[in-house]
């Protein structure tokens, strides 16, 4: 079986004027199997944010290699980044600061199919939307609400 993620030896250095570099992701290295769910954990200024951004090519890495699905996204820029984006999402530790507050649930859930047409109709649309609250444990009656409605975790969710 194929990884769906591959990490390889995975860097990020900073440079800092009239200072040394510093690496925030020294040499990660890990393989993401279907099925699997992985938890990045540490101390605050660990690197983790730095990590989730180079997996998403937020920025680029100084080092290493990055496989999505089999394919070398490491120098990926531009367009090139319209197919990853379909499989690889980021989470921000700050809900309220990344949802917007006028936008439903509903809204929010779909912009991705909007963004990528990725339904057939609008039936289709509300099927998938359903499905995807559902997998995070909401229910299809939160899809009229706004955001500041929500918990915190349920905002992350």
């Amino acid at each position: 079986m194929e990884p769906i993620l591959e990490v390889s030896g995975l860097t990020r250095r900073f440079f800092a004027r009239n200072q040394d570099s510093f690496a925030a992701v020294d040499q990660v290295s890990f393989r993401l199997f279907p099925g699997e769910k992985l938890g990045i954990v540490g101390e605050s200024g660990c690197g983790k944010s730095t990590l989730a951004k180079l997996l998403c090519r937020l920025i680029d890495p100084t080092g290493g290699t990055i496989r999505l699905c089999g394919k070398d996204i490491t120098k990926s820029r531009g367009k090139d980044l319209t197919g990853i984006y379909r499989n690889i999402q980021m989470v921000f530790q700050d809900p309220a600061a990344s949802l917007n507050e006028r936008a439903t649930v509903d809204y929010i859930v779909s912009e991705g199919l909007y963004n990528f047409h990725l339904y057939k109709n609008e039936a289709d649309r509300v099927q998938k939307v359903e499905k995807m609250i559902n997998e995070v444990g909401l229910l299809p009656e939160h899809l009229t609400r706004y955001p500041h409605e929500f918990s915190g975790g349920q905002r992350q969710r």
